[in-house]
């Protein structure tokens, strides 16, 4: 683009930051190439889910089986953030899971630096963010990626669930 820009006599900022947008289990894949041409990589997680499981979130008769806790894409997460941190360039989540506290510890876990979500989540994002301690999203994102099933992960969340729950969503300076 920076090519035909030039070639066209187009002023343009040749500065712009690129990246690429994972949204396909082969990008996740490919991720340890594409970081290397890259200034970030974002993760986008609601196509991510529906392509790497094979389920379309609007049908009604399958969307039950549409699940971002399935171990296949934590895997497909972390291959990732790690190609990310080994190129030392920075990953974003965009899509639900970043405005879903339950995920923040796992997102953290897992290297995630920046997350994109609408401005409602997020001073609820915030303050889980700041109630959790590092080593303890990390001890979990490392547990949660040997995990088999869904159900598995979502126990492994359960003393975080409990924690945002009590000081994040029910939070006393807000009168509820």
């Amino acid at each position: 683009c920076k090519g035909e820009l030039e070639s066209s006599g187009a002023s343009f900022n040749p500065d712009v930051p690129l990246g690429f947008m994972i949204e396909v289990p082969s990008a996740a894949h490919l991720s340890e190439k594409l970081a290397r041409d890259a200034d970030f990589l974002t993760i986008g997680t609601n196509d991510l889910v529906q392509y790497a499981l094979a389920v379309d979130r609007n049908n009604k008769r399958v969307a039950h089986l549409y699940d971002p806790m399935n171990p296949a894409i934590l895997q497909l997460i972390a291959m990732t953030t790690r190609a990310a941190r080994e190129t030392g360039i920075p990953v974003g989540i965009c899509g639900e899971i970043a405005a879903d506290p339950i995920w923040t510890p796992l997102l953290i876990g897992l290297d995630v630096g920046v997350l994109s979500m609408n401005s409602a989540s997020i001073p609820i994002i915030k303050r889980s963010v700041r109630l959790l301690r590092r080593e303890d999203c990390l001890r979990a994102a490392r547990r949660a990626l040997k995990a088999d099933t869904s159900a598995e992960v979502r126990r492994i969340l359960t003393r975080f669930e409990q924690i945002i729950e009590a000081e994040v969503l029910f939070h006393p300076a807000e009168g509820h």
